[in-house]
């Protein structure tokens, strides 16, 4: 994820950050020319696919089959703040919990002496010791990632990674030996560390710092049968906003499973050198000819990062044309900031099912809406807060969080989209694409028990539907509420909302 640099910084804070990792380079954006959208193209890719279960939760043991069929290691879902699935390290395996992070490829987890010492606050802590196959690569020196709130510091490292029944030779991460106040709050004997799923394609040839991802890994291996991997991530609407400790969604390692998908997908082209990110051409709220905002800047791009729950725009777009446009449909002035409580913008919830659609388009006249019920977040009984936050003043990149992906499945697929333009980087290799298709057999995410009855009539209405201009309206996908909101059980004072904010990470 990324540092929002607008985030306050004197709100009295009872909002926790869940931040993930998204690795900062001295130049990640580079200046492409304007490149035509992939054509839209319907079916799976990949004739093996690996299903990796995801959890809002603690997640199942992965079931390994040893057919050649697909194998599922369940995503857990944990409030509809973040995903994670579980992966084995080390000869004989030890297991963890990690969170999905399409937003950073770092992989890292807490070390078992980290733990005992309570520098970490891991669920499981890696014991070197214990497997035949560690190799320690950092040469004696330490490796800090600094997050915008959050950091971590440990050792280059090396060994045998195991992700649903694929086993995966010499897999780089870091051995961390301190989380600092941050991370173990978020931790909170939980969860064990992160696994990043970007692409940091040109920095393969680029960057003595660069070392394989997982992803990666896989294909250089040929552990999956095309570069592709997919994510279908499962709301907890249906479970009355608890954990899904199973069937939170699945990455699926070698292509897209059909049933997680209604029409075709359509691809776009990565025009970023490190993140899965492509052109954001418009933003529109509402339907029919009114529902046009003011041009955003050409050079916008929207990464789709499952390691952020909301979604974030540069701040001066979102103060000056979304968010009036929002309030004025529900007949509500703008507020002047955020709560400080919950770092939202609120309103009163009564007011929630007037809210327009907030639509994404990405140069093929397609528009990928977000409805009420999937970016409202209930604080309380009375106070709902737009799941929508400014990202800094002149931040081109926009992310594309939970919020999107809950609604739209996501192909990021490592075949060439565009290709660098020549001469940028020596060696650099072909940029891939991200696909998008309306997201199908998903629950919606809870909105909070007074909404939800409503979410649920709305998606009804909608089910199935087309807009006139022939976008998808996907069912159902109920606002992102939070652990905090839903403990707070209508009593507000005291009750620290969790919104995730996007973590700007340094490499050193």
């Amino acid at each position: 994820m990324l540092l929002l640099p607008s985030t306050p910084t004197t709100t009295t804070t009872t909002c926790y950050l869940l931040v993930a990792a998204t690795v900062f380079w001295t130049s990640t954006t580079m200046a492409l020319p304007a490149v035509a959208p992939v054509p839209s193209s319907s079916g799976t890719i990949g004739e093996t696919l690996v299903r990796v279960p995801i959890r809002k939760g603690v997640i199942h043991q992965a079931m390994n089959r040893a057919d050649g069929t697909p194998t599922i290691s369940s995503i857990t879902n944990i409030g509809d703040t973040a995903y994670f699935t579980e992966i084995e390290v080390g000869t004989p395996a030890q297991k963890f919990l990690v969170q999905v992070d399409t937003g950073s490829s770092t992989m890292w987890l807490g070390s078992l002496a980290c733990n005992e010492l309570k520098n970490c606050n891991d669920k499981n802590g890696f014991n070197p010791a214990l497997s035949e196959t560690f190799k320690d690569t950092s040469n004696g020196r330490n490796r800090s990632i600094q997050y915008g709130l959050g950091k971590v510091t440990g050792t280059n490292s090396q060994d045998t990674a195991r992700i649903g029944n694929l086993v995966i030779p010499k897999q780089e991460f870091i051995l961390v030996s301190e989380e600092d106040e941050t991370i173990q709050e978020e931790n909170n004997k939980t969860t064990d560390g992160l696994i990043g799923l970007s692409w940091g394609g040109i920095y393969q040839n680029a960057s003595k710092g660069y070392y394989p991802t997982v992803i990666d890994n896989l294909v250089s291996n040929k552990l999956i049968s095309e570069p592709v991997f997919s994510l279908w991530l499962n709301g907890s609407g249906d479970a009355n906003g608890d954990s899904l400790f199973s069937n939170g969604g699945e990455l699926v390692l070698g292509g897209v499973d059909p049933n997680h998908y209604r029409g075709d997908i359509s691809y776009y082209n990565v025009v970023d050198s490190f993140f899965w990110a492509v052109s954001l051409y418009s933003v529109s709220v509402g339907s029919g000819s009114k529902s046009a905002l003011a041009p955003i800047n050409p050079k916008t791009t929207a990464m789709f990062d499952s390691g952020t729950t909301l979604i974030f725009m540069e701040t001066r777009y979102l103060l000056d044309h979304v968010l009036p446009a929002l309030y004025a449909a529900i007949e509500q002035p703008v507020p002047a900031s955020r709560d400080e409580s919950s770092g939202l913008f609120e309103f009163p919830c009564a007011r929630a099912p007037q809210l327009p659609d907030v639509n994404f388009s990405f140069g093929d006249g397609r528009r990928y809406a977000v409805s009420w019920h999937d970016y409202v977040v209930a604080v309380d009984a009375a106070a709902c807060g737009v799941g929508l936050l400014p990202n800094g003043e002149g931040n081109n990149m926009w992310i594309l969080g939970d919020v999107f992906l809950t609604r739209y499945v996501a192909v990021f697929d490592l075949r060439a989209g565009a290709v660098v333009p020549g001469g940028a980087v020596p060696g650099a290799v072909p940029f891939p694409r991200v696909g998008l298709a309306a997201s199908s057999n998903a629950a919606p995410r809870f909105v909070g028990a007074a909404l939800q009855a409503a979410a649920r009539a709305a998606a009804a209405a909608v089910q199935n539907q087309f807009v006139a201009d022939g976008e998808p309206r996907a069912v159902a996908a109920a606002t992102p509420t939070t652990l905090a909101a839903r403990r707070a059980a209508g009593n507000r004072a005291g009750a620290g909302v969790v919104v995730l904010l996007l973590g700007f990470i340094l490499l050193f």
